[in-house]
């Protein structure tokens, strides 16, 4: 009885437990564009596994949370609701689970809910990554032009010079003098000279990063592998694993139950148990009603006596004053 009451319970026990759903997202992130000397000179970083705790706390601040859990932030907020609050921050998981990949985990007793917890999860963290490297692009250009020594040391003196000579010669000579138009031609070539070189320069610069208006542009460097989906079955309770180990400690609870009722009973089923316990011969023994009427009526013919004999197995049970009677002379 134990064996089937146990998994009854857990069975009762577990339609009243509460349903919760968990849906999760995979983003890749190429962090190989940020390894670049380039990018390192400006002492970033893109380091997910280094930034991982600062980004966790970035979505769980409270100017992040409320959106990520399409929530409005209350006025006032009570025990019950930082508590229940509390829950919600526990829930939205945040962990590594390969070079740059990372994965986004909720759960919750709403599926749709959960699902749009994980995807505005996705567009948070990669914001809060990305944030640091916001007007890279500009950075980059500003450092290389700064840095290339053909257009600093060659190339800008001597658009200075033509620029001077053209302005000066403007002054003095009308267009259509032949000096005016030799110190315009030469400024022009030494002008066309140094955009075509910082145009080189810019495009090398902007080469290291995919750029989209001076930001990274995150739609060449990241990939969602596994978008979030709404759950099709709750992750808890586990119903079967709940129920199995109570199947299986049901069937053991009635095993040592068994056994300790066994252990316990002090019946005495056997003629030989008498002689053992007692010490008095047995005179008779009385079978169970059922089966004298059972005899009667397929043997006919055959007296009550012969059912008493060739019943198999008959039990007596120790009263107080069988042993009483095992005291007596007779």
């Amino acid at each position: 009885m134990p064996s089937l009451l146990v998994p009854l319970f857990a069975y009762l026990a577990l339609s009243q437990m509460t349903r919760e759903y968990m849906s999760e997202a995979e983003i890749f992130i190429d962090e190989s564009y940020f390894k670049h000397p380039d990018i390192l000179a400006f002492g970033l970083k893109l380091g997910i596994e280094d930034r991982l705790p600062s980004l966790k706390k970035m979505m769980k601040g409270d100017e992040n949370l409320f959106y990520i859990l399409g929530e409005e932030k209350p006025e006032k907020m009570s025990a019950t609701y930082l508590l229940e609050l509390g829950k919600k921050k526990a829930a939205m998981l945040a962990e590594l689970k390969g070079p740059g990949i990372s994965k986004m985990i909720y759960s919750g007793t709403d599926r749709q809910q959960v699902k749009e917890v994980v995807d505005r999860m996705v567009e948070k963290f990669i914001e809060a990554v990305f944030q640091p490297f916001q007007g890279i692009g500009a950075r980059l250009r500003d450092r290389a032009l700064k840095r290339d020594d053909l257009l600093n040391s060659k190339l800008m003196p001597e658009y200075t010079r033509a620029k001077a000579a053209f302005e000066s010669v403007s002054k003095t000579f009308t267009a259509a003098s032949p000096d005016y138009q030799t110190a315009k031609h030469e400024y022009e070539i030494w002008e066309s000279k140094v955009e075509a070189r910082r145009q080189v320069v810019l495009a090398k610069a902007t080469a290291v990063l995919p750029l989209k208006d001076d930001d990274p542009d995150i739609s060449k460097i990241t990939a969602i592998i596994v978008p979030a989906s709404v759950a099709v079955a709750p992750f808890k309770p586990q119903k079967v694993k709940i129920l199995a180990i109570a199947i299986i400690g049901g069937i053991a609870l009635g095993f040592f139950f068994t056994f300790i009722m066994e252990f316990l009973d002090h019946s005495l089923r056997e003629v030989s148990d008498v002689d053992q316990h007692i010490g008095l011969p047995v005179i008779g023994r009385i079978p169970r009603i059922k089966a004298v009427e059972q005899g009667g009526k397929q043997n006919g013919s055959q007296d009550h006596s012969q059912n008493l004999e060739t019943r198999p197995k008959t039990t007596l049970r120790r009263w107080s004053w069988l042993g009483a009677l095992s005291s007596k002379k007779w």
